[in-house]
């Protein structure tokens, strides 16, 4: 009797407990829907700003434009940088280059975001002014140690078994490594490099030095590229009027909104691959 009360008080421990560690969670979900969700209209998602002061009018379509502006840039650059970075840290761990480009990442991964941007400001926005380039640029230096340690685990969590197969056949270890070892792995590596662009959207320092600001729609990665963490930072700090307020609460919902999407997402294909390898268990 007085086992199963202590397995039963420790039953309503871990439950208060999970109830603690997701209440600011939905605590931060439930204030920012409450105070955005004023804010969203039609002309608020597709137009750009007009007038100032408490005549203003229009929306955000500007800083949404230009966080795909930044992220295709981020993406394009980071990615791929953060993939064979990984690929090597899984595949080639005898190599004299390992133990640099291990540490390499770390320290990268380190590094303060707004860090980042001031070296990406100095090396290249002095010379070709703030543009969605140059804050794609930052953010790629953000993104690419978390995509890099990602692949590495996904990439390490193949089993042996399924490369030695492949040498067994006469491939060569690249070979493994493109037609067998990350196909294997793509799910993981997928889930990987979303989170990574979920989190690098939601940078704001490293834009305040590259991206720029302008209230016209940007029309190239060569034109100043406002982003949706920027005018939330600007609008909040810098604008006093509660018609602005208004405005940084409703794209700080269409920001949480994203990158919310961007978690689920990850977590649906954790989800089917675990399915999958249960079903596949099972017919065993």
């Amino acid at each position: 009797m007085e086992r199963r009360n202590k397995e039963r008080a420790f039953g309503i421990l871990l439950k208060l407990l999970g109830t603690l560690a997701a209440l600011p969670i939905f605590i931060i979900v439930a204030f920012v829907v409450y105070n955005g969700i004023r804010a969203i209209s039609r002309d608020f998602i597709t137009k750009t700003p007009q007038g100032f002061g408490e005549n203003v009018s229009g929306g955000i379509a500007h800083a949404i434009v230009g966080t795909v502006f930044v992220m295709i840039v981020a993406s394009f650059i980071g990615i791929p940088l953060g993939v064979l970075t990984g690929a090597y840290l899984s595949e080639r761990k005898e190599s004299k280059l390992y133990r640099f480009v291990e540490r390499s990442v770390g320290a990268l991964m380190g590094i303060p975001s707004v860090v980042v941007g001031l070296v990406v400001y100095l090396l290249l926005v002095v010379h070709t002014g703030p543009c969605a380039f140059a804050g794609g640029v930052s953010l790629a230096l953000v993104m690419r140690p978390m995509v890099s340690e990602s692949t590495r685990v996904a990439l390490a969590s193949v089993p042996q078994e399924i490369k030695e197969g492949g040498f067994a056949l006469g491939a060569k270890r690249h070979q493994v490594l493109v037609d067998i070892t990350i196909p294997a792995a793509r799910k993981n590596v997928l889930v990987g490099i979303v989170l990574a662009v979920g989190r690098a959207m939601g940078e704001a320092a490293p834009i305040l030095f590259t991206a720029g600001y302008a209230d016209a729609m940007p029309r190239s990665v060569r034109d100043p590229a406002p982003t949706l963490p920027y005018i939330i930072y600007v609008y909040a700090l810098y604008y006093p009027r509660d018609v602005y307020r208004l405005r940084a609460r409703g794209a700080s919902l269409i920001l949480l909104a994203i990158s919310l999407s961007f978690v689920y997402l990850s977590r649906r294909w954790r989800y089917e691959r675990y399915r999958i390898r249960k079903i596949l268990s099972v017919g065993r």
